[in-house]
């Protein structure tokens, strides 16, 4: 008997998509966490991470078969972490699940769980869903606790009708969570996307939980409220991954890593005192950093940062929420540059209020401000979004399956973009930026050591396949 097997579906990205070039392989962080706080409450716990162990169903059906059924190791709880994107293939995966152990229970937790309860447990095989979250709702459902007095926790009664509990309160001080039990996971075989690290090995980690932007794409799962771990509990975490598994490199994968810029300010002294001998990359905002910060995180280590700039056209950010003035782009890439950061921006095409004007518009405005690296996402409305209510109530939203929702293929109908236009200037946003003499020369001049070398040919051929790919079938058009 085992208390709780956590599962990660596999990640399947289609056709096209500049992430499958790109992206490599994330640890569930999430499954991590909450397996440390299982585990710290008392519990037995594994995790199948399907991206590393089972991307297929033969392989997992192989597994449980192996290392549970034929060894009557019965899991009390199954629990699948489920964002929109991977839904389909959880729902696949827990139909197998409880065909193996029909006596356990079947819970799903994540976005999709959080804002499509109703959809997660229209499936049979699923007994409850878990919003916001986790970590306490998971442990007492393993103490037995009445299921009607749990909350965070939908079900179906007796009646098949889909029963709400009340809310559950965010954890209000993270540094209770105890250290990912990242021994759960097979460390070596995780590296973040091309470009994001400057050496091997590397590794993604979180150190808070929420965001203090309100952008109308972003999903919040739990909520407005940012929580951040403080500076020691970060350091600790990075010394664990350093003395424990050699690790080198790591990216924050933080939506915000410097809202709280006195903790940042905490953590750069710590490992700057300490020798600890770590590159990183990060995610910020325009509006939350600042040029001491600048300098203290590059005496830290930090090599790469990564803004969401969306778009040049005020009013298309301004629809967006973002809540950031233009002007501070310009600035803050020259900051990066004159303090040898490499600058990373982010945008977004086929929103609802996109043009062709916008798009060329920050084209040419993304030339002349010439940030080191760019990443372009198709604009998708998740569910749980303000961007997903508005594409409802607008009728925009294309009739796509969940497993479309990777960032590269149009989910909503624009008023001035075609769904082929859209993929066009998905297309042309890499096209015009990477394959400039210039910027060329600057990715190689980058180059420090042989690893870079395979990093720029590999990121290269995956921008050629998207730049000029003439396969319309890698798309859906029809809108």
């Amino acid at each position: 008997m085992i208390d709780c097997l956590l599962i990660s579906p596999a990640f399947i990205f289609e056709k096209g998509n500049m992430w499958k070039e790109m992206r490599a392989l994330d640890p569930p962080l999430g499954l991590a966490a909450l397996a440390a706080w299982i585990r710290n409450e008392g519990y037995s716990v594994r995790i199948i991470d399907c991206d590393i162990s089972a991307p297929d169903l033969r392989t997992f059906i192989s597994i449980l078969k192996k290392d549970f059924a034929t060894k009557n190791i019965n899991p009390r709880i199954i629990g699948f972490t489920c964002c929109t994107t991977t839904s389909a293939a959880a729902y696949k995966y827990a139909e197998i699940a409880k065909n193996f152990f029909s006596n356990s229970k079947i819970v799903f937790g994540g976005p999709h769980a959080s804002f499509a309860t109703k959809e997660v447990l229209s499936h049979d095989c699923i007994d409850y869903a878990v919003i916001g979250e986790g970590e306490i709702t998971i442990t007492e459902i393993l103490k037995n606790k009445p299921i009607e007095s749990i909350n965070g926790l939908a079900y179906k009664n007796i009646n098949n009708q889909i029963v709400y509990n009340a809310i559950r309160a965010r954890i209000g001080d993270i540094n209770l969570i105890p250290m990912p039990a990242y021994d759960l996971l097979d460390i070596e075989k995780y590296s973040p996307p091309l470009g994001a690290f400057k050496r091997k090995p590397s590794f993604i980690i979180t150190t808070s939980r929420g965001c203090p932007g309100k952008c109308t794409f972003c999903t919040k799962t739990l909520g407005n409220l940012h929580l951040q771990k403080n500076a020691d509990k970060i350091f600790s975490e990075l010394q664990y991954l350093n003395n424990q598994y050699g690790i080198k490199d790591i990216v924050f994968h933080d939506d915000t890593f410097t809202a709280d810029k006195n903790n940042v300010q905490d953590l750069c002294k710590l490992i700057i005192n300490e020798k600890l001998d770590l590159s990183w990359h990060c995610f910020s905002r325009l509006d939350y950093i600042d040029e001491d910060l600048i300098i203290l995180m590059k005496r830290a280590g930090c090599h790469q940062i990564m803004f969401g700039v969306e778009s040049f056209d005020q009013k298309i950010l301004d629809s967006y929420n973002k809540n950031i003035d233009l002007s501070l782009v310009k600035k803050t890439v020259e900051l990066l540059r004159k303090h040898d950061i490499t600058s990373r921006l982010a945008f977004i095409v086929g929103g609802p209020n996109d043009t062709k004007e916008s798009l060329e518009n920050s084209i040419t405005h993304l030339r002349n401000i010439n940030p080191d690296l760019i990443v372009v996402n198709v604009a998708t409305p998740f569910p749980g979004t303000e961007l997903y209510k508005q594409a409802i109530n607008k009728k925009i939203l294309n009739k796509h399956t969940w497993d479309k929702y990777t960032g590269a293929i149009p989910i909503i109908t624009t008023e001035n973009l075609s769904c082929k236009e859209v993929v066009h200037y998905y297309r042309k946003f890499y096209r015009n930026f990477y394959l400039r003499p210039m910027q060329i020369f600057r990715i190689i001049r980058r180059i420090k050591h042989f690893g870079g070398i395979s990093v720029v040919i590999k990121a290269g051929l995956g921008l050629l396949k998207i730049a000029f790919s003439k396969k319309d079938t890698d798309y859906n058009y029809e809108c």
